[in-house]
């Protein structure tokens, strides 16, 4: 895969999207320049180049695969242009050798499938999140868990997906199983227990 140096990045962003503001550590936040957006929903990582639209477009990009998506050329033009602005020497095909091509390759398709389980987690975990909260005790702690995490997927999905790949991938498989083949019955079989399991909780207290 083709690397960019911090400073690189830095000139490249500075010419596509010079309007980013810092946000937290290496990332920076603006308006996406792939839907024109007004609000500060582009997500930069100023170390790698990497970018997320968590906006209208629900996509992330590397460097080249954004001044594709961009300006509609192949790749070896991307990366041309790329190496225009930063001031890299420009490539040719004989410069980029087969391996980086097929890294780039595997890269963008790695990319499209994190965005497609992306959708799958957060369309399963807040339909089931929202269950929960129609019958959990108004008082009882874990809402508080099930409403942060509707409000986390609600405003970066992928920051949440990213961390349960770190911290409950067997949970997240299941997320991603279930909203891709769009199971709610899984999920309804969930919220049964949970009930059985209250009513058996106010019997017992009876």
């Amino acid at each position: 895969m083709i690397e960019f140096s911090p400073l690189e990045v830095s000139a490249y962003y500075a010419v596509r999207v010079p309007d980013l503001k810092k946000a937290r550590g290496r990332e920076r936040r603006g308006p996406c320049p792939v839907h024109r957006g007004k609000n500060d929903n582009f997500a930069v990582n100023m170390e790698t180049g990497t970018a997320y639209c968590h906006s209208q477009c629900q996509q992330g990009w590397d460097l080249i695969g954004l001044e594709r998506e961009l300006t509609g050329t192949d790749f070896i033009t991307s990366l041309t242009t790329i190496c225009s602005i930063i001031g890299r020497p420009e490539p040719t095909r004989s410069r980029v050798t087969r391996e980086e091509w097929r890294s780039a390759q595997i890269a963008r398709e790695r990319e499209k499938q994190e965005r497609i389980d992306v959708h799958y987690f957060a369309d399963a975990a807040t339909h089931l999140a929202e269950l929960l909260l129609e019958v959990l005790d108004p008082c009882d702690g874990e809402r508080a868990f099930h409403t942060k995490l509707i409000t986390d997927l609600r405003s970066d999905s992928r920051a949440v997906y990213l961390e349960w790949c770190l911290h409950h991938p067997e949970t997240l498989a299941a997320f991603i199983d279930a909203g891709r083949n769009a199971d709610r019955r899984l999920q309804e079989r969930v919220l049964h227990v949970i009930r059985s399991m209250a009513q058996e909780d106010d019997r017992d207290a009876a």
